[in-house]
């Protein structure tokens, strides 16, 4: 893995795959992050038209309610249990979803739509999720809550 960041890797240039190794490496690069947050990105460049990652988030991540104006994003959990909330633009709780990996009872996999205020709590110690979305990356396309400041 190629370092960016505390909380960002890339694949060598010649990796085409994730391990159990490297999932257990971003595991104990996120619990040693004060953040508690670390992403391992498939994609080449922040250009990239398509952006998977492998994300792992401890029990204490906080997530700020936010949403993208531009793209959709889906998470598939691989470990550990995440609870998905979904808002109005208010502020007003509209759906709450249970993700966890496929050996437990919880969804395995959500599909947010684009404007969708969002925020994800994690109730394990440790969750990992592989996320994709669409590229390229902009801050400015993300809009943070106000009503939760």
């Amino acid at each position: 893995m190629k370092k960016i960041s505390d909380e960002v890797y890339y694949l060598d240039e010649n990796q085409f795959s994730v391990s159990r190794e490297d999932i257990t490496k971003l595991k104990e690069i996120a619990l040693s992050n004060k953040s508690g947050k670390a992403r391992l990105c498939t994609h080449s460049t922040t250009e990239d038209t398509i952006h998977e990652m492998f994300i792992v988030h401890t029990r204490d991540t906080l997530v700020k309610p936010h949403k993208h104006t531009n793209k959709v994003e889906s998470f598939h959990i691989l470990e550990g249990t995440i609870l998905l909330t979904i808002y109005s633009d208010l502020g007003e709780i509209q759906k709450q979803v249970e993700l966890s990996s496929i050996d437990s009872t919880g969804t395995l996999y959500y599909k947010i739509e684009k404007n969708t205020f969002h925020t994800i709590e994690i109730f394990s110690d440790v969750a990992v999720f592989k996320e994709t979305t669409q590229g390229p990356f902009q801050n400015s396309n993300s809009i943070f809550a106000t009503w939760n400041s």
